[in-house]
C-alpha cells in the first residue's frame, strides 16, 4: 500500500498566491483545479509525474500546537541546496541529520506553519523505495 495523493493546507494571502514557499523550495507548479481555493500540484515532468497532490485552503487556523497531520517527506537530489532554498523562501529548519544506509534528512516548517521533510536518499535506499521494498 502506498500514499497516492496528498493535500497540503495553505492560508490565503493578500497576493492570492498559494504555496509560494513550496513553489520556491521544490519548483512545484500550481493549477487552479476543482472547488474554490483548491489547486492541483505539479511536481514532476511528463516523463516522471512526481507526487499526485493538491493545495487546499486551510480549514482551521493553527495555534502553535505543532503538527496536526501527516508529515510528507520529499525526495531531493541535493539536501544542502534544499536547506538553502527553504531558508531563502522563509522556512525554518527544525531538524537536520543522517539516517545510516538511508540518507540525509531535514524537517522544516514553511511560513504557513506546515511541517515538511526532505530526504536525499542513498542510491540503494531510493531503489528499494521504487521497488516497494
Amino acid at each position: 500500500m502506498r500514499t497516492t495523493f496528498s493535500t497540503l493546507p495553505f492560508t490565503p494571502t493578500t497576493s492570492g498566491e498559494p504555496g509560494s514557499s513550496t513553489r520556491g523550495v521544490f519548483g512545484w507548479r500550481f493549477e487552479d483545479w476543482g472547488p474554490p481555493d483548491f489547486y492541483r500540484v505539479h511536481t514532476g515532468t511528463p516523463e516522471d509525474t512526481g507526487i499526485a497532490g493538491a493545495l487546499q485552503k486551510r480549514q482551521t487556523q493553527l495555534s502553535n500546537r505543532g503538527s496536526t497531520g501527516f508529515t510528507c517527506t520529499i525526495s531531493v537530489a541535493d539536501i544542502d541546496g534544499t536547506k538553502r532554498s527553504v531558508e531563502k523562501h522563509g522556512g525554518t529548519i527544525s531538524y537536520s541529520g543522517e539516517i545510516p544506509t538511508v540518507g540525509k534528512l531535514v524537517y522544516f516548517e514553511d511560513p504557513e506553519g506546515n511541517i515538511l521533510g526532505a530526504m536525499q536518499y542513498e542510491p540503494q535506499a531510493l531503489e528499494n523505495i521504487r521497488r516497494g521494498l
